[in-house]
């Protein structure tokens, strides 16, 4: 797992984190649905869901209302399944509201991948400025 990150910053005083997620993961026991996202919101938080999440805070530092604005997201999947929930993969979307990318499952088995995820300064991901490699994401239902 690696990440790269080049400072940038915003009106003097921001500055853009590396990418703060490792894990998304959820397990739970049948009938019950798993469900795992993560989420970057506008203000420079993440937002993850699912019991066995880790990472996650800031991917912009002080957060501030609207900054996402700014930036475009992009995630790709280097192996496994593909999410079903949320923002369309190898796509460039601003992150002027929210970017959600998530995973579920509904019936007894697992789901598991890896992705990368990317910032850009814009639209066209000419100037990537934050990638982090090897979020690993998990979800599980399981019988008793």
């Amino acid at each position: 797992m690696s990440f790269a990150c080049r400072p940038v910053g915003f009106s003097g005083t921001g500055v853009l984190n590396p990418v703060p997620v490792t894990t998304v993961s959820d397990t739970t026991v049948d009938p019950d649905d798993a469900a795992a996202t993560m989420t970057f919101n506008s203000n420079g938080t993440i937002t993850l869901s699912g019991n066995l999440s880790a990472g996650g805070s800031n991917w912009r530092d002080p957060t501030q209302t609207g900054i996402g604005s700014s930036f475009w997201i992009r995630a790709t999947k280097t192996a496994g399944t593909t999410h079903d929930i949320g923002a369309t993969l190898d796509t460039w979307h601003s992150v002027s509201s929210a970017v959600a990318f998530g995973w579920s499952q509904t019936t007894t088995g697992t789901k598991s991948a890896t992705y990368t995820i990317e910032i850009a300064s814009d639209a066209a991901g000419t100037n990537i400025i934050a990638t982090k490699t090897g979020i690993n994401i998990f979800v599980e239902v399981d019988i008793i």
